[in-house]
């Protein structure tokens, strides 16, 4: 579960206070107050109640809280948000919440300044007492998780406790009003299975609630097992979802394809994870102990990249550190593909602790770079042919201001090519077209590609679309000369 994702959704979709994007400070805090859960999810880095034995407390109470809300909140920029994580969350109780929210907004009236507070949890300890804090605190401002599955999200060991207590318990909040965001988890094997989710959403009516699909990562106690979702596959399904969401235009947001469309036509996501450069510096995460990271993707991935305690020193000091400097380098030490991609403006180089993740270092190519591309053109070529006026329409656009602004962005990215077409055949294509479905035309036994065509070329590897089955291939050692 990623801890930008409740921010980005909330943002996206109805936030309570919008924040000042034009000031320095920190626009995103996420807090852990404990790292005990109630589940015990394969993928999850942090230890079940079992593991704590009987007399296991949280790691926070309110003067912990007290303490570094009073070091942080100087920092915060108005209309920033400050998000409970885990561990869970909920099993700090009621009163916690309440209590700090108490605080907390004695001081936004002192200081004049507003900020946002939202929960990311497992909802799995939902009863009628957290309806009023979702309310009074939180102000619908919720996030869970589920993946259909029924393999990795387990209680005591069985994934089907899990389904069936998270349903039973997701109805209930839906029945009190709430539409939390719900997050999804795939791997190579139940990528098929976002669709799944997609159709329980849409057959909710007034009831649906929006949705995000996220790649299993090797991280937490998956840390060795390497890549679990290939960017192709990945691309593949989101794509997929994509033709859905345009074609039916529900009444509930899929993220990341809602933040992705939103770059293409331009609205502002600046300081979305993982849209951004810049979230060095815009980010910090406080583990149970006090330590402070850019994120919790980071303090689940290795400790050298923590930027010190907020026991031992002050908050200026810890942007200072070393890991905090380094990260904040990867906005102007991304690779030049990068920076020369037709997507770039978009795309922005991907997650930092991704590319670091993935053996790139933290100012290298992310690691889905492939699906990005796909998905990306995939949004553009929907545009420029029309297929996504309802959704520009929603978003309070003109599909024909929209589509002239596509083009423009792309003008400096077409390419005219000649490619040796007896390579093609050997890929297994049996026909290829290019950006905005332009045929590749024939001469002398070379095609070459015609118009408004937007390759995803690198170096020598162009990826295009099969025809066919409208997924990317990709087609290496093959005769290639760009005209121009």
């Amino acid at each position: 579960m990623s801890s930008q994702d409740i921010y980005n959704w909330q943002y996206n979709s109805n936030p309570i206070y919008v924040p000042d994007r034009n000031n320095t400070n920190i626009l995103v805090v996420i807090a852990k107050p404990t790292r005990v859960c109630n589940a015990d999810c394969s993928y999850c880095s942090s230890p079940p109640l079992e593991e704590m034995g009987s007399n296991w407390e949280p790691e926070w109470n309110f003067e912990t809280f007290k303490n570094y809300f009073d070091k942080v909140f100087p920092y915060m920029g108005n209309g920033a948000y400050w998000i409970w994580h885990g561990g869970e969350p909920m099993l700090m109780g009621t009163e916690f919440y309440l209590k700090t929210y108490e605080y907390a907004r004695e001081q936004m009236r002192i200081h004049k300044k507003l900020i946002n507070f939202s929960m990311q949890s497992n909802m799995l300890g939902y009863n009628k007492k957290w309806k009023h804090v979702f309310e009074t605190v939180f102000f619908g401002s919720i996030s869970t998780s589920f993946d259909p599955d029924e393999f990795n999200r387990t209680i005591k060991g069985n994934p089907a406790t899990y389904s069936k207590v998270f349903k039973r318990v997701l109805n209930e909040i839906l029945d009190d009003g709430f539409r939390p965001l719900v997050i999804g988890v795939y791997d190579e094997k139940t990528a098929p299975l976002m669709n799944k989710m997609y159709e329980w959403s849409k057959s909710l009516g007034d009831k649906s609630f929006p949705l995000r699909f996220n790649y299993c990562q090797p991280s937490g106690r998956f840390l060795e097992t390497g890549e679990a979702i290939k960017p192709e596959t990945y691309a593949k399904y989101l794509i997929e979802i994509y033709d859905q969401w345009i074609s039916d235009s529900p009444d509930f947001v899929i993220t990341p394809l809602d933040q992705m469309f939103k770059k293409v036509i331009g609205i502002d996501i600046e300081g979305h994870c993982p849209w951004t450069r810049k979230c060095g510096g815009k980010f910090i995460e406080i583990e149970p102990d006090g330590d402070i990271y850019n994120c919790s993707e980071f303090a689940d991935y290795s400790k050298k990249y923590c930027f010190g305690n907020l026991k031992e020193k002050s908050l200026p000091e810890l942007l200072n550190s070393k890991p905090a400097k380094q990260i904040k380098r990867r906005v102007t030490q991304l690779p030049v593909s990068c920076q020369n991609c037709e997507h770039f403006d978009d795309c922005e180089g991907g997650c930092a602790r991704d590319s670091a993740l993935y053996n790139n270092g933290l100012y290298g190519k992310f690691h889905y770079c492939q699906t990005w591309k796909m998905v990306f053109s995939r949004i553009k070529e929907s545009i420029l042919l029309g297929q996504a006026d309802n959704i520009i329409e929603k978003y309070g656009q003109n599909p024909e201001k929209i589509k002239q602004l596509v083009k423009t962005n792309l003008n400096n990215h077409f390419h005219d090519f000649t490619i040796d077409w007896d390579s093609i055949q050997d890929s297994g294509l049996n026909s290829v077209f290019g950006f905005g479905n332009n045929l590749i035309e024939s001469k002398d036994n070379k095609y070459s590609i015609k118009g408004e065509f937007l390759p995803h070329h690198e170096d020598e590897i162009i990826y295009f679309e099969d025809k066919n089955s409208s997924i990317n291939q990709k087609l290496q050692n093959i005769n290639i000369k760009i005209i121009n």
